[in-house]
């Protein structure tokens, strides 16, 4: 394991110090320009060690499938993986539209639905609430 993968590994902050101390004793005679690179990016810690990024269980696991599930999506729209940076800018432009076009719609459409529910105790409230907002009111732990 190399020393700056150590770094991004840390489970504890003191054990990022102790990492830190060591890349710099080893590697500012030979390498000051990567030791300056490495503390530059400690400002940032928060996002990429482990001290930090660990608070919440994921079972090791780094990627999302919200990520992958939209770098796919993109990936298709865009259908090839060569071409002139203006042709995916267009690109990319384009599905953000659609996909926002795409969301706003559902979302005029969710609020124009009614809802089946019907509770005694709120009935005239639930009469003349659409459906988006009575499940944002009626959720079930």
């Amino acid at each position: 394991m190399t020393l700056f993968s150590g770094v991004m590994r840390a489970g504890t902050k003191d054990k990022l110090q102790e990492k830190l101390v060591q890349i710099q004793t080893e590697w500012v005679g030979t390498q000051p320009r990567v030791v300056q690179y490495v503390l530059s990016w400690m400002q940032y810690k928060t996002y990429f060690v482990g001290a930090y990024v660990d608070k919440v269980p994921h079972f090791e696991s780094s990627s999302s499938s919200r990520v992958e599930g939209a770098h796919s999506t993109l990936k298709q729209r865009l259908q090839v993986s060569i071409g002139d940076m203006m042709t995916v800018v267009e690109r990319v432009l384009q599905f953000l539209a659609d996909q926002y076009q795409e969301i706003d719609t559902t979302i005029s459409q969710q609020k124009e639905r009614r809802n089946p529910i019907h509770l005694d105790m709120f009935y005239d409230q639930v009469c003349r609430a659409s459906y988006f907002h009575l499940i944002k009111f009626y959720v079930v732990d």
